[in-house]
């Protein structure tokens, strides 16, 4: 949808619109297996759900259902462990 809009210069809402006026079945592409993979090196590196999707171009809602445990990427590394809180 993204192609189509830059394209035809105009707003991916306006191609989505279109393309549900002519009842075109639009599927959730998600990420490939090796994006899910590369999604969870980084996002174990320290990198936040909202950077990795504009380096994957999705959503931040595409990368974070992508490192949800038991997807096809390594489950055990797919979340960041949570910081030990501190004793004030």
């Amino acid at each position: 949808m993204k192609e189509l809009a830059a394209e035809f210069s105009i707003n991916r809402v306006t191609v989505s619109s279109h393309l549900h006026r002519a009842q075109v079945r639009l599927r959730r592409a998600g990420l490939s297996p090796e994006q899910a993979a590369e999604a969870c090196s980084l996002y174990e590196a320290g990198w936040s759900s909202g950077r990795l999707a504009e380096r994957l171009q999705v959503s931040a809602d595409t990368v974070l259902e992508a490192l949800r445990p038991g997807r096809s990427h390594n489950p055990a590394t797919a979340r960041r462990p949570r910081a030990k809180a501190r004793n004030a």
